[in-house]
């Protein structure tokens, strides 16, 4: 075990065949030391789970392989076995297990949020992904997880230090299972925020009685993270396991407990209660101490006072602090957005006052403020915010939300009101200067959570500096300019900066498909700008594509925007999402044709209006240009309605007897045959021609060519795209006529006809026994 820990330390497996053929006997091996059931063996166990942790790391980029997949199984069934079994009284190898599940679920979950959509391999990436994280919900891993989680935390409890290391070990899977099933949500659901400003300020995303509400992350981190809820409502175990992951400073262990915390807070509204430790049989209504010494608002406040420390520019007071971070400002971040979450819960609730966040102890209330202001107060940028600092001033507007309409009378205001920043420093976070030297709202797109806007603490500030600032705040915010510049928030999206940000940023969120939606709640006069900006849209192939899917063209939606009623402008577009779509690319023809837009076209070649007869023109045109799909129903059409236009039409007849024997699709020879009996429907003019051309005798060998699928019910479904059911119409159609009746009565092919009556299908049968009985066969 050790020469193979060495040499994976080493990086001595570059070939990904041989490191599976390893990791496939190891897992056997593993398996094996398992049926033995032998405390005295779990030494070479953990040693064995340690290697297979460290071989795992090495292949996690091959992560798209099979084996990998095959792999996993092996690991979460070895995973189980071991939290069953009772003959591990150190929590070595619960421990050792647990990092081979998180090396595994951390690595897929950066992989699906650091994967290119353009690379190659990505597609069957995410697959496999998909099949990892399957396999963790089908086995019930975060149930498991839950319950190492509680093995651990009654260890603690008994006094064994040695289960913390599996406490920590138990938060991170948890942390990376529920992170890699939100990244692989968001890959096919992409919410790129804000898509309305400022909503987490109203509050109505955080209703936590409102359990209708759309999930950001999807129903199965909802799911997971339900499980871990109920988990550590149940348990006080569990609670003591993640208290001790938050005072052991472990940078990794902290990020995963908190980011679990967040969510567990928005899916229920007893968590944040029992984070503060208050009782939770406490009403809404009475106010109590709470967050203070030994709760886990107490363990996030210290972890963001050792942030500060780091993140000083005081090199002294950072050389002091014992913990070392490599990131201190996200977990800075990640710890204030716990606490705004926190305090909106509260809020959302009907607990009206900081004190159940701040103690009622002014020295803590003067230092937990404080610390949370110095992490903004120190940022450099005027026009910029760092995410640590928006996240502090989240946190500081949301506590002092609190503080509403509290009826205890409180000292917090008096300690928070020098910590807000000064009404010109808020207006500076808010907007920054352009090229021209004018202020306009920032263009940032950062978010500081899927609930979280970057400047929803800015926003909350100034809200707090109104409240308790007087007469005299609210002229230094009218003079700042504040109310014109919040309406500009409110008003525009500043999220995306340019044209082409707009299109793929539009497409990405579904954009295009709502406004298409819109169309049927907007009244005709109103629909210029949205058929323009569709127009505009579907320019876009991606776009056009999707547009189409969405039922750009369904016949009801186009008949309406291309009435009399509709504004010229309204009809331009359409006709030239039409031609577009016809230029762009012949898969678009049998979409078009479906919308039935033909009539509308002939009529629109004679509008009165050149605009509209040049992009009619064009449209036809482009309808044309790539394949003869749309040729024998334009011709079809012409000769529907009368016979005016026969003699023009008559050359088309060898064509279209010759597209009847040809290898075109077979909707090109429905189209052909379609077209044949409007040149018969108003008089028998072409009858003669029709019979020597060969039209008549192509019409019935295409009904004996398509006879046998007509006659084999198994193959019934085949019917659907057969152009048989047109041709026996149009043969039908031709049977009113003598010389048609005649030449079709001495035809060799006749008898096929009369078999078509035995059909399954009852149309084809009624078709044929027309036919039979219009000639007067039997």
């Amino acid at each position: 075990m050790r020469i193979l820990s060495n040499l994976a330390a080493a990086g001595a497996f570059q070939s990904s065949g041989l490191l599976d053929e390893i990791l496939s006997e190891l897992f056997e091996f593993t398996s094996s030391i398992m049926s033995l059931n032998s405390s005295g063996l779990n030494e070479l166990l953990s040693k064995v789970l340690s290697v297979i942790k460290h071989l795992l790391d090495c292949s996690v980029s091959c992560i798209a392989s099979s084996h990998f997949t095959k792999h996993w199984v092996a690991m979460t069934e070895i995973f189980s076995q071991i939290l069953s079994s009772s003959e591990d009284s150190t929590g070595r190898v619960v421990y050792e297990a647990s990092t081979c599940i998180t090396s595994v679920l951390s690595k897929v979950a950066n992989a699906l949020k650091t994967s290119d959509s353009d690379t190659v391999n990505t597609p069957l990436m995410i697959e496999r992904s998909k099949q990892i994280l399957d396999r963790a919900k089908t086995c019930g891993l975060m149930e498991q997880l839950c319950i190492c989680l509680a093995t651990a935390g009654s260890g603690l409890i008994s006094g064994s230090s040695t289960m913390l290391r599996t406490a920590c070990e138990a938060c991170k899977a948890i942390w990376s299972l529920i992170d890699g099933v939100e990244a692989l949500y968001m890959k096919s659901n992409p919410s790129l925020f804000p898509v309305t400003a400022f909503r987490s300020c109203s509050m109505r995303r955080l209703q936590i009685q409102d359990r209708e509400r759309v999930s950001l992350v999807g129903t199965d981190s909802t799911r997971m993270i339900d499980a871990f809820v109920r988990a550590f409502l149940r348990s006080k175990a569990v609670q003591v396991a993640v208290s001790y992951c938050l005072r052991q400073r472990m940078e990794t262990s902290l990020q995963a407990t908190i980011q679990i915390l967040s969510r567990c807070c928005l899916q229920s509204a007893i968590i944040p209660g029992i984070l503060c430790g208050l009782p939770t049989s406490l009403p809404s209504t009475t106010v109590v101490s709470g967050g203070g010494d030994g709760s886990i608002v107490y363990e996030i406040f210290s972890v963001l006072s050792l942030c500060a420390s780091l993140l000083s520019k005081d090199p002294q007071a950072g050389e002091t602090a014992k913990t070392k971070f490599a990131n201190p400002s996200l977990l800075a971040t990640h710890s204030c957005l716990l606490l705004a979450i926190i305090a909106q819960c509260f809020k959302s609730s009907g607990r009206n006052s900081a004190l159940f966040v701040l103690t009622t102890s002014m020295k803590k209330q003067q230092a937990r403020l404080s610390v949370l202001a110095h992490h903004f107060s120190s940022d450099d940028g005027k026009a910029s915010l760092h995410p640590h600092s928006a996240s502090a001033m989240l946190a500081l507007s949301c506590i002092l939300s609190l503080e509403c309409g509290t009826p205890v009378e409180s000292s917090i205001s008096e300690v928070a009101v020098p910590l807000i920043p000064r009404t010109a420093t808020l207006c500076e976070q808010l907007k920054v200067l352009d090229g021209n030297g004018t202020t306009k709202p920032h263009n940032s797109s950062g978010a500081l959570s899927y609930w979280h806007g970057l400047r929803d603490g800015c926003v909350g500030l100034l809200e707090s500096r109104l409240k308790w600032g007087g007469p005299l705040a609210v002229q230094q915010l009218c003079a700042s300019g504040i109310p014109l510049l919040l309406i500009e928030l409110l008003n525009h999206n500043h999220q995306i900066a340019s044209a082409q940000e707009t299109a793929s940023s539009g497409y990405q969120v579904g954009v295009p498909s709502i406004i298409l939606q819109c169309l049927e709640h907007v009244e005709t006069k109103d629909l210029g700008r949205p058929v323009a900006f569709l127009a505009k849209m579907a320019g876009h192939k991606p776009m056009a594509v999707h547009l189409v899917g969405k039922g750009l063209l369904d016949p009801n939606r186009v008949r309406r925007l291309l009435d009399s009623s509709s504004p010229r402008e309204v009809t331009l577009d359409i006709l030239m999402i039409i031609s577009d779509l016809a230029r762009m690319d012949k898969g678009f023809y049998e979409h078009i044709n479906r919308a039935s837009v033909l009539e509308i076209l002939k009529d629109f070649l004679i509008h009165e209006d050149p605009n509209i007869r040049a992009k009619t023109c064009s449209a036809l045109g482009n309808m044309c240009r790539h394949s003869a799909y749309f040729y024998t129903l334009l011709i079809g059409n012409a000769a529907y309605y009368n016979e005016m236009l026969y003699d023009e039409l008559r050359r088309s007849i060898p064509q279209l007897a010759k597209l009847l024997l040809s290898s075109e699709e077979d909707k090109t020879k429905a189209n052909a045959a379609g077209a044949l009996s409007n040149l018969v429907r108003n008089s028998s003019k072409l009858c003669d021609e029709i019979v020597s051309n060969g039209a008549m005798q192509a019409l019935l060998k295409l009904v004996a060519d398509c006879s046998t699928i007509a006659l084999n019910p198994s193959r019934k479904d085949g019917l659907n795209e057969s152009p048989l059911k047109i041709a026996l119409f149009s043969l039908a159609k031709m049977c009113a006529h003598a010389p048609c009746r005649e030449f079709l009565r001495s035809s060799e092919l006749f008898p096929v006809i009369g078999q078509l009556r035995q059909s399954p299908e009852s149309t084809i049968a009624n078709y044929a026994t027309l036919i039979i009985s219009k000639v007067g066969g039997t």
